[in-house]
């Protein structure tokens, strides 16, 4: 409309400061990533070496990938085609939706019990990728994961119970975040 052809020019004008804005708070972020590689530091995230060592090996290549926390797999699709499966929303996907609708409260059990049924329903191999180093000699400790009121909760029959009914594959460590996880194959529906 005639009326608003005289806020076209401001408003692109703010725009396109806004998008300068938002490219300089970004630079020193991407800048620091190029340099952590360029120089071979750890880096932030060990999703792509995961996915590379899950693609080399044939009997998991059609495995389901769950974790907890969920937002680990969301950069699973970038490299490898592998369905995963978000434990607290309780449905396949790879964007987890921080919402209090999801499950907030997860123990090992519960992990386990997700695994058992996806391997049933779907007769392939589950990969379960934790950021917890799992050990029975530790007490039982409630994590609590980022500010969306999640916890995971850990005792050691719940890790007995899981190193039993599991194979540990391998510990993808170091990373500079959060995100130094060990992969287990769940592979017996029993």
């Amino acid at each position: 409309p005639i009326r608003y052809r005289s806020l076209v020019g401001p408003a692109s004008a703010m725009g396109s400061a806004l998008m300068i804005v938002l490219v300089v708070l970004q630079a020193p972020a991407g800048i620091n990533a190029f340099t952590r590689v360029a120089f071979g530091l750890p880096l932030h995230s060990r999703i792509r070496d995961i996915s590379s060592f899950i693609n080399a090996r044939s009997n998991f290549q059609d495995a389901i990938i769950i974790a907890e926390p969920d937002y680990l797999v969301e950069t699973v699709p970038y490299y490898i085609p592998n369905r995963t499966y978000l434990i607290r929303e309780r449905r396949f996907g790879n964007v987890v939706k921080f919402t209090k609708k999801a499950q907030l409260h997860v123990d090992l059990d519960d992990i386990l019990a997700t695994a058992r049924t996806l391997r049933l329903e779907h007769g392939k191999p589950i990969l379960i990728l934790l950021n917890k180093i799992l050990d029975p000699s530790h007490p039982a400790q409630i994590f609590h994961e980022g500010g969306f009121g999640w916890t995971l909760l850990i005792t050691p029959e719940q890790v007995r119970s899981f190193l039993n009914s599991t194979q540990f594959i391998a510990r993808f460590t170091p990373a500079q975040g959060y995100e130094s996880i060990d992969v287990y194959l769940f592979d017996s529906p029993d």
